[in-house]
Order: C-alpha cells, then sequence, then structure tokens
C-alpha cells in the first residue's frame, strides 16, 4: 500500500480502508495527529506517541480514553440523558446519534492545532 492507493480527502489527509492491521499501524505511525472515535486505533496511535483526538460518543470515556500526553477528548457539550449508553439496552439502537452528530467541526479543528502545536520540535 502506498499513499496513492488511499483516498485523499484534503492534500494532507487521507482515509486508509481495508487493511491489515499492520500496515494501518505503520501508517498510523507516521501520522502527526490521529483523529478516531474511542476504538482499538486511537489507542495504537497513542501508544505509538502520536497524538490522538478522540470523538467520544457513547462510551464511558473516563475510563476508556488513550492515555499519554498531547491526546484531546472531544463529546458533545449537549446534557443528553441517553450518555453514557454504552453498556446497556439502548447501546446500538440509536437512530440520531446526537453524541456524536453534536461535536461541531470547529472544535475538532481546534484540538488537532493544538495537538499539532503541542508536538512542534518533538521528534517522532
Amino acid at each position: 500500500l502506498s499513499l496513492h492507493d488511499a483516498l485523499p480527502i484534503y492534500p494532507r489527509m487521507f482515509v486508509v480502508a481495508d487493511q491489515p492491521l499492520s500496515v494501518v499501524a505503520a501508517l498510523i505511525e507516521k501520522c502527526c495527529v490521529f483523529v478516531a472515535g474511542d476504538t482499538g486505533l486511537g489507542h495504537i496511535a497513542a501508544a505509538m506517541r502520536v497524538p490522538v483526538v478522540t470523538l467520544a460518543g457513547p462510551t464511558q470515556i473516563e475510563s476508556t480514553h488513550p492515555w499519554g500526553e498531547h491526546h484531546r477528548v472531544l463529546r458533545t457539550q449537549l446534557p443528553l440523558e441517553c450518555m453514557p449508553c454504552y453498556g446497556t439496552n439502548a447501546y446500538g439502537q440509536c437512530a440520531h446519534l446526537s453524541c456524536m452528530r453534536t461535536i461541531p467541526p470547529s472544535r475538532v479543528a481546534i484540538a488537532l492545532i493544538e495537538c499539532i502545536d503541542d508536538c512542534r520540535g518533538t521528534p517522532r
């Protein structure tokens, strides 16, 4: 796999799909910052000391967030009664996903910029 096989979204942002975990991990290691849901890939990035911006929705992010420095966790600022639904009968049944859809893209952009600024000059 080369970056030419990835789907370019913006000049320096790529989406990679249907690749073995070893390939994905090698690509993550080259990232300046990694954006993920509260998933295993975010934890792999954190283990490789790649800053992570985690978009948290239904999970209990207080105990499941990536550990380490330079990470940001974003979640909705709405007081949703259904949060967190992970571990309940409601998990996976939500049709509106308000917990994820109400994280403003501007907050994601700011978190990305903060991660990049925090890590400038840090050898990778």
